[in-house]
Formats: C-alpha cells, sequence, structure tokens
C-alpha cells in the first residue's frame, strides 16, 4: 500500500484536524519502518541514515524522539 493509497480515505474525515497528523504518521511509517517493495531496504537506511533502531521500530523511534 503507498501513500495515495492510504490518503483517499481522508476525505471521509469529519474532524479536519486529524489528516495533519495522520498524514506525518504515514510518511514516517513510509521513510523510518517499511521495507521498499522494490529494493527490499528501509529508504532511511539506503539514503544513510542509520538510526540504529531494532525489531519494534515504531516504539524505538519515539524512544530516540524522547531522548533527543
Amino acid at each position: 500500500m503507498n501513500i495515495k493509497d492510504r490518503v483517499i480515505g481522508f476525505r471521509e474525515l469529519k474532524a479536519l484536524w486529524f489528516a495533519p497528523i495522520s498524514m506525518t504518521a504515514i510518511i514516517i511509517q513510509h521513510n523510518s519502518i517499511e521495507t521498499h517493495t522494490t529494493i527490499n531496504e528501509i529508504p532511511c537506511e539506503t539514503a544513510g541514515v542509520k538510526l540504529g533502531i531494532g525489531k519494534n521500530r515504531w516504539l524505538d523511534l519515539i524512544k530516540l524522539s524522547a531522548v533527543s
């Protein structure tokens, strides 16, 4: 599922404040958590950003952001 497929559901939102929050989460997941379908690597690691996060990537990203 790509970003375009996920954004289509935003049209049905009743609360407009939720759309930017959800879009930010989708971008973070796409760039830092999910493996790219064609290169079989995570995009941020392909770009040279080594976050050093483990198996539970969302939790580790939250912990990294709380420390910084």
